[in-house]
């Protein structure tokens, strides 16, 4: 009873989409499947509570430096519970939008003084959308307010596209049925995040320095040497070097960044400049890199580390754009009614005498041709792997002669906004067809036409 409640008050709340666009159809082409529409479905995940800001509230209950009031928030030890901050919303409402702008969320756990209260800076959720769905690009993870007495609460909730691209660019869409729970078999769940590649040492320039931490006299790489003096067996490490003193946290570009390797000698350590540059960041499956890879500063009680890291968008991906199929048509190419043989001293001459007349009559010195080696009629079809047997053949005047030889179709040029689908065996070929009286083998491709 209450899934169907809550899917009647989110359908009111993203409301009714309109009809669904028409495909345009390039000129002269032949549908030959319509497009796929997905179908509008919304995910849920994990719930929090809600705190509406503007309440009164005792000063015993006020936390942190946003002054969030907690009352009645009790996590156990160890416990985090999550708190979403919103201003009034009545019960089937869901709220969306940007964290920090529209709304806020916190982690609140039990520290050594009472609560804590820490505010994300990036939208993360348990959201796992199902595979065979997808996110939809203008709907980030939203909260919808749950009915019901006690304290409010929000539950997670992400609109997707199950079993293809929604039959509408942009909402608002039409829920196809009931809220789905996240799919622990699904994708990873829908957030923000930084991947980070392994941690290695830095060395930065340090007049004070003590001198058994320095290396190639002017850096300071305390925190690789005292890795290598605490673990003798190691003999070398990658140590990233800058040239200007940083702060822990400090995020830097590529340039700038030197790549060294810390060595052992008779006596200290050296540094070598490494001959190729090496990447320590690798990308996560089901997660995509939204900025280009770059240097984070960690500081540590020996110094510095430094990580490639990139920010990440991860989770279900982006619904495809839903396409239709056509087949389009291009030239005709003059049916040789001979039998060819790629060996020239067994090669059929009436293949050469038909193709020199045609060029000639046509005005051209250069052409192709097809010899169909089986019977054939008006709209049959020629493919590779089809029942009837052809070959394709080019042939440049050479004066009296001709150079007749077995060669690829000639390329097609696709339909505006249109790409070759390269599926099926029919996607690429000719079919037969009448002109001026006789057959012609017309060059055929499919390709698949995006709705929007």
């Amino acid at each position: 009873m209450m899934l169907k409640s809550m899917f009647r008050m989110a359908t009111l709340a993203v409301g009714l989409a309109g009809a669904a666009p028409v495909v345009a159809a390039p000129a002269g082409a032949r549908l030959i499947s319509p497009p796929q529409f997905g179908e509008v479905r919304e995910v849920t995940g994990s719930t929090l509570l809600v705190v509406r800001p503007g309440h009164p509230c005792a000063a015993a209950d006020i936390v942190g430096p946003d002054r969030i009031c907690l009352a009645g928030i009790r996590p156990q030890p160890g416990e985090k519970v999550a708190v979403l901050v919103a201003g009034a919303a009545p019960a089937g409402m869901r709220i969306g939008g940007q964290l920090g702008r529209d709304f806020q969320v916190y982690d609140v756990a039990l520290g050594d003084r009472g609560l804590v209260a820490t505010r994300r800076t990036l939208p993360t959720s348990q959201v796992m959308v199902p595979r065979g769905c997808f996110a939809l690009r203008d709907e980030p993870v939203g909260y919808l307010i749950q009915p019901g007495g006690g304290p409010p609460r929000a539950i997670e909730s992400q609109l997707v596209s199950c079993g293809g691209g929604p039959a509408e660019p942009r909402g608002p869409y039409r829920l196809g049925g009931p809220p789905m729970p996240s799919d622990p078999r699904g994708w990873r769940a829908t957030e923000t995040t930084y991947i980070a590649g392994a941690a290695r040492y830095l060395a930065v320039p340090d007049a004070a320095c003590p001198q058994e931490f320095r290396i190639r006299e002017m850096h300071c790489a305390r925190s690789g040497i005292s890795y290598l003096k605490a673990n003798p067996a190691v003999p070398e490490v990658d140590l990233i070097a800058v040239k200007a003193p940083v702060r822990g946290d400090e995020v830097l570009p590529r340039e700038g960044i030197m790549q060294w390797v810390l060595k052992r000698r008779s006596e200290g350590f050296k540094a070598d400049s490494r001959w190729f540059s090496k990447s320590m960041y690798s990308p996560v499956a089901e997660c995509t890199a939204l900025e280009s890879v770059m240097w984070h500063v960690a500081a540590v009680p020996d110094g510095f580390q430094i990580s490639e890291q990139a920010l990440s968008q991860c989770g279900a991906p982006f619904a495809p754009v839903p396409t239709a199929i056509y087949e389009i048509e291009g030239n005709d190419s003059f049916i040789l009614n001979c039998r060819w043989d790629d060996n020239p001293t067994r090669a059929d001459p009436a293949c050469k005498s038909q193709a020199i007349d045609y060029l000639r009559r046509a005005g051209r010195d250069v052409g192709y041709f097809v010899i169909i080696n089986d019977r054939y009629r008006e709209g049959d079809r020629l493919f590779p792997g089809s029942y009837i047997r052809y070959s394709v053949l080019r042939g440049a005047l050479r004066q009296n002669d001709i150079d007749l030889h077995r060669d690829t179709p000639p390329a097609m040029g696709g339909s505006q906004g249109c790409t070759a689908t390269g599926r099926g065996a029919e996607a690429d070929g000719f079919v037969v067809a009448r002109a001026g009286g006789i057959l012609w083998a017309r060059r055929t491709m499919r390709v698949a036409c995006p709705v929007y």
